[in-house]
């Protein structure tokens, strides 16, 4: 009875110190659920409904506090994101009832609420204004936020900008044309005639020029203007789809009147700024453009140049641009090792004599007795010798190992491969000695360490050459831990390499076998008692003989296989080119 009185006196003072725990009530608990049920199937409207009135039976339960908190911004967005898409279909004041719904659901995160508010009013605003303007027409942009509306001017601009124009003569037929001591204009407006063109003369070339004969056979519109440009040392351009500007092919005249486009270039199969930087160097030099630039972040070249050095420019980037070429390596790695060990001993010390004389009587045995450990101790005048006792040993061991290891690597032309096939194994690579010293420091805390790779690695960067054959820059490294040594206090492993570089050219699916890496090795080890071992016959009782064999063999296998090469386009015969080139 004492002790059940002083038990509760003891709960009541803990009832009495420990802090208040919230209350749950059913009721809470049951709107709480509901609650969760309508967050997963995301409507988050209900839910907070649901949250709101579990909060408001139990107002300091925080679970209820928790999820009204967690659940008011996914309500207000989805709220944000029907506003949007009300506002898209042009309903405007419906969006903005959606928008003021977010604002109210969470005001202490409701920027982008305030944001919606302000552009729709604004195009509830222009729509107003547009409206009393002509009631019957709805505005071309009455449906579009500030920034879609910033965007649609600018892309109009953008499609306003004249382009080159481009020559559309109204006769397509063949022009023959024989014309003898004609001035250069009348050949120009002669030619013009034929082919339904008007043709404007630089008052500065039409006065000049001397006569001249000209014939012209089954030749195009721009064939027979440029054959009177070589002609009359002039040059043209359109300057609508049925005019041209003829004028004096020199410095001066190019840069007044020649026109200039740009154009932007985006390159797709380039990998590094240093290989666009190449390309533009290139067309640079080739195409004699000044105004060339890259641009790095979205590996795009800019030109700025008349109108045939860009498109001379386009032609060569088409062939510059190309994917690289790629090959699938077959690598085969096989290993054999045979191991085979025999020992064998029949005498009375195999591993000769080492044992204590002692003075003084034996205790643990009679003198002359056995020692029970298989030896037997001789006594005489206080000193004792343990004997050995005669062996017989017979041991053969023989150990296969094979390792078959055959991975696939795929490579990139003139990009470097690694595999690693192994583990790494820490080894020691320096130190340093403390301020203080003292004795029993681990040699661990001052040392430092460096993992080497450990098994089969090899680097391949392979070349492709058109059509099927490919060049290989192998280096293989092949390495195992052999065994482990004590340095200084700390494991050090001892590591067998086999390594070769080479490089070699095979057609696909050529294998390029890498073997004779083979080694024996033969060891024969004798031990036993000095002098008496090598007594002929006799020498058998006192000796043992251990034989090792070990052979090993490697044979290593590359086979490629190309699985993308660039395409390359071939030289059109001349009469499939005749009005295709690209003038420069």
């Amino acid at each position: 009875m004492l002790y059940c009185n002083k038990l509760a006196a003891i709960l009541a003072i803990l009832a009495l110190l420990a802090p208040e725990l919230p209350a749950r009530t059913r009721k809470g608990d049951r709107f709480l659920r509901e609650g969760r049920k309508a967050e997963v199937r995301k409507d988050f409207d209900q839910a907070l409904d649901l949250y709101e009135r579990a909060l408001n039976e139990d107002p300091e339960d925080p679970a209820y506090l928790m999820a009204v908190m967690r659940t008011r911004p996914s309500a207000a967005r989805m709220h944000v994101e029907r506003g949007r898409t009300l506002r898209e279909d042009g309903q405007l004041a419906e969006a903005l009832a959606e928008f003021e719904r977010a604002y109210a659901i969470d005001p202490s995160s409701s920027s982008m609420a305030e944001q919606e508010i302000r552009a729709t009013r604004q195009m509830l605003e222009r729509e107003r204004k547009a409206r009393e303007k002509d009631p019957d027409a709805k505005p071309e942009a009455a449906d579009l936020d500030p920034m879609r509306e910033t965007q649609r001017k600018t892309a109009e601009l953008i499609g306003r900008m004249r382009t080159m124009p481009e020559l559309k003569p109204l006769s397509t037929q063949p022009i023959t044309l024989k014309m003898n001591n004609q001035q250069p204009k009348v050949m120009f407006e002669t030619l013009g005639k034929l082919a339904g063109i008007s043709v404007l003369l630089d008052p500065d070339f039409a006065q000049s020029g001397r006569p001249m004969s000209v014939e012209l056979t089954n030749a195009t519109v721009e064939e027979a203007l440029d054959h009177l440009c070589v002609l009359t040392r002039s040059f043209w351009k359109p300057v609508s789809a049925s005019a041209i500007f003829v004028t004096q092919d020199n410095a001066t005249k190019r840069r007044d009147f020649e026109e200039q486009v740009m154009r932007v270039f985006y390159l797709t199969n380039v990998n590094t700024p240093q290989e666009l930087q190449e390309i533009a160097t290139t067309v640079r030099s080739i195409c004699d453009i000044r105004r060339l630039f890259v641009y790095n972040a979205q590996m795009a070249i800019v030109v700025r140049a008349e109108a045939d050095r860009v498109a001379l420019a386009e032609k060569l980037l088409a062939d510059l641009d190309k994917p690289k070429s790629e090959v699938v390596i077959d690598v085969l790695v096989m290993e054999y090792n045979r191991s085979r060990d025999r020992n064998l001993a029949l005498s009375a010390a195999p591993n000769g004599i080492d044992t204590p004389v002692v003075y003084g009587r034996v205790t643990s045995t009679e003198e002359g007795g056995d020692t029970g450990g298989g030896a037997r101790v001789v006594t005489a005048g206080g000193y004792s010798v343990v004997l050995p006792v005669g062996r017989i040993r017979a041991v053969l061991s023989d150990r296969n190992t094979r390792v078959l290891q055959s991975p696939q690597v795929r490579a990139a032309d003139s990009f470097k491969a690694s595999l690693r096939i192994g583990d790494k194994v820490p080894t020691a690579s320096g130190s340093f000695q403390p301020g203080i010293g003292g004795v029993g420091i681990n040699p661990l805390v001052n040392t430092q360490f460096q993992f080497i790779d450990v098994g089969v690695n090899v680097d391949i960067t392979p070349k492709i050459h058109y059509p099927n054959e490919v060049s290989l820059k192998v280096e293989v490294d092949m390495s195992n831990v052999r065994e482990r040594i004590d340095l200084g206090g700390i494991e050090q492993p001892i590591i067998g390499q086999r390594k070769v570089n080479f490089e070699v050219r095979l057609r696909e699916g050529e294998a390029n076998v890498l073997g004779g890496l083979v080694q024996l090795q033969e060891s024969k080890t004798v031990s036993g008692v000095p002098f008496l071992a090598a007594i002929p016959i006799v020498g058998r009782l006192f000796s043992s003989e251990t034989i090792t064999k070990a052979e090993s063999e490697l044979l290593f296998v590359l086979i490629p296989h190309i699985v993308r090469t660039p395409e390359i386009h071939r030289r059109k015969p001349a009469a499939d080119r005749r009005g295709q080139a690209t003038r420069s």
